[in-house]
């Protein structure tokens, strides 16, 4: 059995907890779960038979107190203790800024434990790096993702005879300065099609948002749209050779991701392997600072001058 410890709760906390350990359904409703989309149909039975979450820590001492009902774990003192006598770490996020990231990861990493860290890695490239090199240091894998990632719009698409892609395009509500809503939309288009992003540049929209514009190094294009005022849901969008192909990503399909994102981070505990490359991590959070840089700057941005190389 692979002992967990969760580093806060939230609406991902629970997600999560909810693919890696049993639960209370009266007690996971009461902690703002969401077993609409934990519970949907698009996905085999969870939580996995293998893991369990043995012990949570948040600042705010009544939700972990209230996580630790639904789950049937123990309360940790701090982050600390959140890391001893567990297998691996998930920190869990919900606030879309990652800034607490680089203190928080820091504690299992030195101890040696497998983590997870919630999307996005970090809120800068500086801090990105600084979990990353000191994860490659110590030996210790690390995993980031968005379950946008793992999308089932991304299988779909690459089941169809697409030919050539000119350009792939991705919809996401929120704006280019809400991180939460950009590093969705940028790991989509990663799972879809990889990295390799050279330069970035960002056009308002007015009110109604920002378009992000990323040349490649090998000459493909992509285009990250967000958009104010639209539902938390994503569209991914490629131009071929063979026509225009789109495939969604509606709300009941989340576990579908956050299943393969739960599995993943599992099989790296058990291998010691992270299932996405260092620098590809980097890499998304590179975008998106180049992005901001980019709007307010108002010129194209070399994804280099952020990443040094």
């Amino acid at each position: 059995m692979i002992r967990i410890g969760m580093m806060k709760t939230g609406l991902h906390g629970y997600l999560f907890g909810g693919c890696l350990s049993p639960y209370d359904r009266y007690e996971f409703l009461r902690g703002g779960g969401q077993l609409n989309i934990l519970e949907s149909d698009f996905d085999p039975v969870i939580p996995f038979p293998d893991t369990k979450v043995v012990k949570v820590w948040d600042p705010e001492p009544e939700r972990a107190e209230q996580f630790a009902r639904a789950f049937s774990c123990e309360v940790a003192s701090d982050p600390e203790d959140a890391s001893e006598d567990v297998d691996a770490v998930f920190l869990a996020e919900t606030s879309g800024t990652g800034e607490d990231h680089p203190e928080l990861a820091a504690v299992p990493i030195r101890k040696g434990v497998p983590t997870f860290v919630d999307k996005p890695l970090a809120d800068s490239v500086e801090h990105a790096r600084a979990i990353l090199e000191m994860a490659e240091a110590r030996g210790v894998p690390v995993m980031s993702s968005s379950l946008l990632r793992y999308a089932k719009a991304n299988e779909r698409l690459r089941e169809l005879n697409l030919g050539e892609v000119r350009l792939a395009s991705v919809t996401a509500g929120g704006g280019v300065g809400k991180v939460v809503r950009g590093i969705h939309a940028c790991s989509a288009l990663m799972g879809f099609w990889g990295p390799g992003v050279e330069a970035v540049r960002t056009l308002p929209l007015g009110g109604a948002g920002e378009v992000v514009f990323l040349r490649y190094k090998d000459g493909r294009a992509g285009l990250l749209k967000f958009l104010r005022g639209v539902r938390a849901e994503f569209q991914v969008t490629v131009y071929t050779s063979k026509g225009i192909f789109s495939e969604g990503t509606p709300m009941p399909e989340y576990r579908y991701g956050a299943v393969r994102v739960a599995r993943r981070f599992v099989e790296m505990v058990k291998t010691g392997e992270p299932p996405i490359p260092y620098g590809e991590m980097l890499e998304e959070i590179a975008v998106l600072e180049a992005a901001k840089m980019s709007l307010d700057e108002g010129r194209e941005v070399e994804v280099s001058e952020l990443t040094g190389g």
